[in-house]
């Protein structure tokens, strides 16, 4: 899917803030982590690293790509990688860094009066991973790995799905116009709650849930910081 701000190729209306002319619009863009400003899949190469690599990508394309629950799918990985040492988890977290231009990207909205919040279905172990790579933002949410003795247990769910947290963020943050950003089946709740949803890289199964696509942070950059976007959405009030 090409990005274009002529809007040319959205295939979902876009739900414009409701407000006057001169009135400041409150904008909140939500980023997924995995896959959008870090390339790499944490669960997957922490699997790499304890030989369970083909077990878990099995169960990472299935929910992925909408086949059946993500959070079933969530739960069976973490019963596959049950038992591996938190060394392992603490040097896979060690290795992850950002995509090229997602610091820039996040600084320059926040530089433009966006409130900027990172939604993940991993974990907060990679909360280091985001202030090493230089990001700029408010709120970062995920889950929690949980060990004893060492070793990995299971995981600390905090949302049911990235709908509630878009919904945690949209009630403490009050914003008029919300961006969400996402490459995957499980993104599809929080671009629910977006009035524009972005996918990155996308799918081919977020195809009917998205607005347009992008396939850099360029791309991304062009749109959220162009000034096209906010001045659109005043004409449309």
């Amino acid at each position: 899917m090409v990005l274009n701000f002529s809007l040319k190729f959205i295939k979902r209306r876009i739900a414009w803030p409701a407000g006057g002319h001169g009135k400041p619009i409150r904008k909140l863009v939500i980023f997924d982590l995995e896959g959008v400003l870090t390339p790499h899949e944490f669960l997957l190469e922490l699997a790499e690293r304890a030989g369970k690599y083909e077990e878990v990508l099995r169960e990472f394309r299935a929910g992925i790509n909408g086949h059946g629950s993500w959070l079933d799918s969530l739960r069976r990985r973490m019963e596959i990688m049950r038992g591996t040492p938190i060394e392992f988890a603490e040097e896979v977290a060690a290795k992850v860094d950002m995509e090229p231009g997602a610091a820039e990207l996040t600084r320059a909205l926040k530089g433009g009066g966006w409130r900027v919040a990172i939604v993940s279905g991993g974990f907060d172990i990679l909360g280091p991973a985001l202030d090493r790579g230089g990001l700029v933002y408010d709120r970062f949410l995920s889950h929690r790995l949980v060990f004893e003795h060492g070793l990995l247990v299971g995981a600390e769910l905090r949302f049911p799905d990235k709908g509630a947290a878009a919904r945690i963020l949209k009630e403490e943050m009050r914003p008029d116009f919300v961006v969400a950003v996402g490459d995957g089946w499980n993104d599809v709740p929080m671009f629910e709650e977006a009035n524009l949803a972005i996918g990155f890289r996308p799918k081919p199964v977020l195809e009917n849930y998205i607005h347009m696509g992008a396939s850099s942070i360029e791309e991304l950059s062009r749109v959220l910081l162009s000034g096209r976007l906010e001045a659109a959405a005043r004409r449309a009030v």
